[in-house]
């Protein structure tokens, strides 16, 4: 099992009690993801959270934050020695709940 989802709250705690999700073990060795389900308090779009997000690993001084935009799958991120890569291509819109997902290498990065 994996802890990403609380760690969320340890790391981000103004966050804490804004957002739910879940992390789960993919079929491989090592590589893990975080799902996560979000209700922003203003209208948005996967663009802007996109734009946000590719903002954020631009300007990361510590390298720990990443962003995909390729259609790659979990063993594309095996050995990846950042924190986590946000998955630009998988992030969804239903109404006003937005979906992001993150990728991470729980036994490298």
């Amino acid at each position: 099992t994996t802890h990403a989802t609380q760690a969320l709250g340890w790391v981000l705690p103004e966050v804490a009690d804004k957002i739910t999700g879940y992390s789960m073990r993919v079929p491989t060795i090592n590589v893990s993801v975080v799902d996560l389900v979000l209700r922003p308090s203003r209208p948005t779009s996967v663009e802007e959270i996109n734009a946000i997000m590719q903002a954020a690993s631009d300007q990361d001084p510590y390298g720990i934050l990443g962003i995909n935009w390729e259609p790659l799958v979990s063993i594309d991120f095996n050995h990846c020695p950042k924190s986590a890569v946000f998955d630009a291509t998988q992030t969804m819109q239903m109404g006003e709940l937005i979906k992001v997902l993150a990728w991470y290498d729980n036994e490298w990065g």
